[in-house]
């Protein structure tokens, strides 16, 4: 499953997508 975090820095940080994803699961979990 994956958090809602995902999403929100996609939509936020479009540039880092990829990363910030990345990074966001892991502070998520």
């Amino acid at each position: 499953t994956k958090p809602r975090c995902l999403r929100y820095f996609c939509q936020k940080q479009r540039k880092k997508t990829v990363i910030e994803t990345a990074n966001c699961q892991n502070k998520s979990l």
